[in-house]
């Protein structure tokens, strides 16, 4: 499978997990297409999914694409 390179994205918010920062953050732009909105209910949806998460000790930033 293809990857599809993100090329630039937008902050949701920085959380604070198990003493780390990570910033959540959207994509706007890959590749093969362009994101001008994502409605804030899924937004705080995905925020509270990475808070939830295990995430990867080196992580710091967790993008949804």
């Amino acid at each position: 499978m293809a990857t599809n390179k993100i090329i630039a994205s937008q902050l949701i918010k920085n959380i604070n997990k198990a003493g780390k920062d990570i910033a959540v953050k959207y994509a706007t732009k890959t590749e093969a297409w362009d994101r001008t909105f994502l409605a804030p209910q899924v937004q705080e949806q995905f925020t509270k999914v990475i808070e939830k998460a295990n995430v990867p000790s080196n992580a710091t930033t967790a993008v949804l694409a």
